[in-house]
Parts: structure tokens; sequence; C-alpha cells
């Protein structure tokens, strides 16, 4: 499985996007992951790289928006493409990865 790296972008049209390399020296080009409101920081990334687990190359990108919202994405293909956003409060976070959507046969 490639390494993958996640940044949330500044400027006209932030945005969450990643990058995919087999050697971490060579990278893809960048896929958008979301868009981001103005403000976005702290993200967050990571994929499950072990072939024993059922969700072996689902990958995980999280932000917070600076508005008390945190985000959350997941690929399922070790991230060539996204899901939509999942949003919560952070008093409410423990239900942004339960199982209905994050499971391999979920969308």
């Amino acid at each position: 499985m490639d390494d993958l790296v996640a940044a949330v972008t500044g400027g006209n049209a932030p945005a969450v996007i990643v990058s995919t390399s087999s050697d971490a020296l060579n990278w893809n080009d960048p896929v958008s992951v979301a868009a981001a409101p103005t403000g976005s920081d702290k993200n967050w990334n990571v994929c499950d790289n072990s072939p024993s687990s059922p969700y072996f190359g689902q990958c995980y990108v999280e932000w917070d928006d600076g508005y008390n919202q945190i985000h959350l994405n997941v690929s399922k293909d070790g991230g060539k493409t996204w899901g939509p956003t999942k949003s919560g409060s952070g008093k409410n976070a423990y239900g942004l990865a339960d199982s209905r959507w994050c499971s391999r046969t979920a969308r």
C-alpha cells in the first residue's frame, strides 16, 4: 500500500488534499478530499495497512475547521477516491467513525 500524506490548504479556495507515494520520494498529483472553510487546521491522516484487517486499504483524514466542528473523510481504495465529509462538534466526535459508514460495504 502507498504512503499517504494529507494537507489543509489556504488561500482563495481552501481544501483538504491528499498525495500518495510508493517510495516516499516521488509523489503522485494531489487528490481533492473536500472543500474546507477558511481557518481549517490540524489535519490528521491514517491508513489501515494490515493485510489481515477487514478494513485493509481504508484511509481516514480528519481536520477541524476553526469553528468547533471536526470533519472526517474515508477512502476505501488507499486514498485514490474519498467519501463524503462527516462532521460533528467536539462534544459528539465519538459518533463520526460509526460502523455504518466506515465498513467496507457501506458507501
